[in-house]
């Protein structure tokens, strides 16, 4: 899969929207900064890391959003799940893309956040918080 232009655009607008101090930093990559504002975000997608977790630890409330509403990790993954299906984007692709970045394709990642960017963006405007979604 590759990068379209507009898609690196689009990415790249909301990365100095969230944090706009880094549009004169030149010292990192884009792909660096984009790896630090979306930190673990691919692991809350199907076929990340945190979906293997212990029932248990899924199970478990922690306030999130801007409500602080508790909320367990399953029902956060049920929400970006169905998110995901509202955009139209492929979980199918989602996991071949993590599968890849698993791989050390070095464009998998960046891929991967421009397929669900519209998604997080939807997740953010419904209330939750950076940190609900990429922690």
């Amino acid at each position: 899969m590759t990068i379209n232009i507009e898609a690196q655009r689009i990415l790249r607008e909301f990365v100095y929207q969230q944090r706009p101090e880094w549009g004169q930093e030149e010292r990192y990559s884009f792909k660096y900064k984009v790896s630090v504002l979306f930190n673990n975000w691919h692991a809350n997608l199907p076929g990340g890391a945190y979906r293997n977790y212990p029932l248990n630890l899924l199970e478990e409330r922690y306030p999130r959003g801007n409500s602080r509403t508790e909320m367990s990790t399953i029902d956060l993954f049920s929400r970006i799940d169905q998110t995901l299906a509202r955009h139209g984007i492929d979980q199918k692709e989602i996991v071949k893309l993590q599968e890849e970045r698993k791989q050390h394709d070095p464009d998998a990642y960046i891929n991967l956040i421009v397929l669900t960017l519209p998604a997080f963006r939807t997740l953010l405007e419904e209330g939750f918080l950076l940190r609900d979604l990429v922690e």
